[in-house]
């Protein structure tokens, strides 16, 4: 997933946070009868991308003035679902349109706050919808203004024995994570160690592993503090556990050379670790594994290379032989891997 800038104009700023307002400010407001001129008052302003949103909050809020409208709270979790739809028009089934993103992520994320009456298919159901949600930029900044980011956490600790829940949450923390400010919040909120908890727990679930790779790839891509504390809270290992359990799985070894690659980057006691920790002989047998996938060739070749920036790391590259396969890659996928392979080389 393409990674975010930060910088966006005041309008779609402003639509975020009508978006996600905390429910409890927003019920404050609504009390003082301050909420109906700030949102009148942003939708004028901005009509293009604060109008709908302004509009449909006060229509649609559980304390709206016609009841026949207010939606119950939090959202039933089946019509909160994404796929929800209506088979039929006219019999009173409903559809994605009757239930506004703003107040789904809100709803999702009161669920997940209360905890002791929630079940496990509810939490699950509520942490994938927000991963979905997350794909958005304005969706993954709202979710954290509103304290998403948090309450995810906290719900993969407490329901550290259901490995599906390990799985959405970090597809949801992989998501959420392609924003530096994120990036950020989720290292704080503990979100790296409970990613490396539940990889070493459940080793042998493919699609935890690969979800959980692509987190910790998306949380060292440009920020050196969690490439730190990835290293530190184990998570190194962790990801060449994962390599080694799931050798033939062509989408957990991308993801794995890739989280090891950016793991590299400005960080010279990474690249000692990734080293000791076995993984220059797992990034090759990916190579020769998966010839034909583009992304593992691309992401070993980088990853190698990015090992190389350290000297002592040529030597442990140098005695696997890589020459042949280096050659491969870059004749197969040129633009992919040729300039990765000849820089590469040329250090060998």
């Amino acid at each position: 997933m393409p990674r975010s800038k930060r910088s966006r104009s005041r309008a779609p700023v402003l639509c975020s946070i009508c978006r996600s307002v905390p429910w409890h400010w927003l019920t404050s407001l609504k009390k003082e009868k301050r909420l109906k001129k700030v949102l009148k008052a942003a939708g004028k302003r901005f009509p293009d991308s604060c109008e709908k949103y302004c509009d449909g909050i006060l229509d649609r809020l559980p304390y709206a003035a016609n009841d026949t409208k207010a939606t119950q709270w939090p959202i039933p979790i089946e019509k909160s679902k994404s796929y929800a739809k209506s088979k039929k028009a006219g019999e009173g089934a409903f559809t994605d349109d009757d239930v506004s993103p703003t107040l789904k992520v809100l709803s999702h994320i009161h669920r997940l706050e209360d905890h002791t009456t929630s079940t496990e298919d509810e939490s699950k159901v509520a942490i994938a919808e927000l991963a979905r949600l997350a794909v958005s930029y304005d969706h993954r900044i709202a979710i954290s203004a509103a304290g998403g980011i948090p309450v995810i956490i906290a719900t993969i600790a407490q329901r550290i024995e259901s490995p599906s829940i390990q799985r959405v949450g970090c597809s949801a923390i992989q998501n959420l994570s392609c924003n530096e400010d994120n990036e950020v919040a989720i290292a704080e909120a503990g979100g790296i160690s409970a990613i490396i908890s539940g990889m070493d727990l459940y080793l042998d679930n493919v699609k935890l592993q690969h979800k959980a790779c692509a987190a910790l790839r998306n949380l060292a891509a440009s920020n050196n503090d969690n490439r730190t504390r990835i290293c530190r809270d184990g998570g190194i290992s962790s990801i060449v556990n994962a390599m080694r359990q799931h050798d033939d799985q062509k989408h957990v070894q991308e993801v794995a050379c890739s989280a090891l690659g950016n793991l590299c980057l400005q960080n010279e006691d990474n690249r000692v670790a990734i080293v000791s920790a076995g993984a220059v002989p797992r990034i090759m047998l990916a190579l020769m594994t998966h010839t034909e996938v583009a992304g593992v060739q691309e992401k070993g070749c980088r990853a190698l290379y990015n090992l190389s920036v350290s000297p002592e790391n040529v030597k442990a590259i140098r005695e696997e032989e890589p020459e042949t396969v280096l050659w491969d890659a870059a004749s197969k996928f040129p633009n992919e891997c040729g300039d990765w392979s000849r820089r590469l080389l040329e250090k060998l």
